[in-house]
C-alpha cells in the first residue's frame, strides 16, 4: 500500500479490502488466472469516475492513550503500561461489559481501538488476540500515536455504512448518473450485527444501484485527494460509474 501510495500518490481512487483468515492462517488465498496465490495483491484499473465514501460508526468511550511500546500490530504498552490492564480498565470503567483473557475476542470484538486523526473520524484497528500484557490487532498500530476506545451499536454503525454510500454517490462525478456500487465491508461488522448484518446491506442499497462486493479483513481506501489507509470495522463504498 505504501509502495502504491508513493508511486500514484492522490492520481488515483483506490478501494479494496484484505484476503484471509480469521484465524491468521497463512495458506494461499486470493485467486489469479494463473491460480491461488499468498502474499501478493491483486489490482484492476478501471478508467471511470468514482465516488468513494468511508465510515464505520464507532464513537469514543475512553482515552486518548499514547501508544509507548508496539510492533506492528502488536501493543505492549499504553501511557507506560500494561496494554492489557489500560484496556481492561477502559472497558470496564465506561461500559458495562467485563474483559477476560480467556474469551478476549468475543468482548473486544465490540470496543476496537481508534488510531486518533486530526481531519477525520478515526480509522479503527480491531483487537483479537492477547498475549501476557500484550494485545494483537489486525493492522498496524505505530508506536507514538494516541489511541482511543470505541464503542458502537448496531444503528450506528448501519447508519454509518448508509452515510458512505450517500458519500459516494454524491460526488460530483457521480450524481445524477448510473453505474455500480462496489462495497468492502469488514468480517468482523458482520460478526458483531449478526442478525441485523442484512440492514446494513439494505441500507447501502437504498439508491438502487447494481451492487458487487466482499466481506474483507480489513479495507483499503482513498478518495483520490487523501492518504491511503487500511481501516478495520469500516464500510467502503464505491460508486463506479457507467460514463467513461
Amino acid at each position: 500500500m505504501d509502495a502504491l501510495f508513493r508511486t500514484y500518490s492522490v492520481g488515483l481512487s483506490v478501494v479494496g479490502g484484505g484476503a484471509g483468515r480469521l484465524d491468521g492462517g497463512g495458506e494461499p488465498c486470493l485467486f489469479t488466472g494463473d491460480g491461488v496465490i499468498e502474499d501478493a495483491a491483486v489490482m484492476a484499473a478501471v478508467d471511470q469516475p468514482i465516488g468513494i465514501g468511508v465510515r464505520h460508526g464507532w464513537n469514543e468511550v475512553a482515552g486518548p492513550f499514547r501508544v509507548t511500546d508496539a510492533d506492528h500490530g502488536t501493543i505492549r504498552e499504553l501511557d507506560g503500561e500494561s496494554a492489557f490492564e489500560v484496556y481492561q480498565n477502559a472497558i470496564e470503567t465506561n461500559t458495562d461489559a467485563t474483559l477476560h483473557r480467556e474469551d478476549f475476542f468475543e468482548t473486544a470484538t465490540a470496543y476496537p481501538f481508534g488510531i486518533s486523526r486530526l481531519d477525520g473520524e478515526a480509522i479503527v484497528r480491531d483487537p483479537f488476540a492477547v498475549d501476557g500484557d500484550a494485545i494483537s490487532c489486525f493492522g498496524p498500530v505505530p508506536e507514538g500515536e494516541f489511541v482511543t476506545v470505541l464503542a458502537g451499536d448496531p444503528d450506528s454503525l448501519i447508519g454509518a455504512a448508509e452515510q458512505a454510500a450517500d458519500t459516494a454517490l454524491t460526488e460530483k462525478p457521480i450524481a445524477d448518473g448510473a453505474g455500480t456500487l462496489c462495497v468492502f465491508d469488514c468480517i468482523s461488522r458482520h460478526l458483531y450485527l449478526d442478525e441485523t448484518f442484512d440492514q446494513e446491506v439494505a441500507a447501502i442499497d437504498a439508491a438502487g444501484w447494481p451492487m458487487v462486493g466482499a466481506l474483507t479483513i480489513g479495507e483499503i481506501a482513498n478518495d483520490g485527494t487523501g492518504h491511503l489507509d487500511y481501516y478495520n470495522k469500516t464500510a467502503v463504498v464505491a460508486a463506479v460509474s457507467d460514463d467513461a
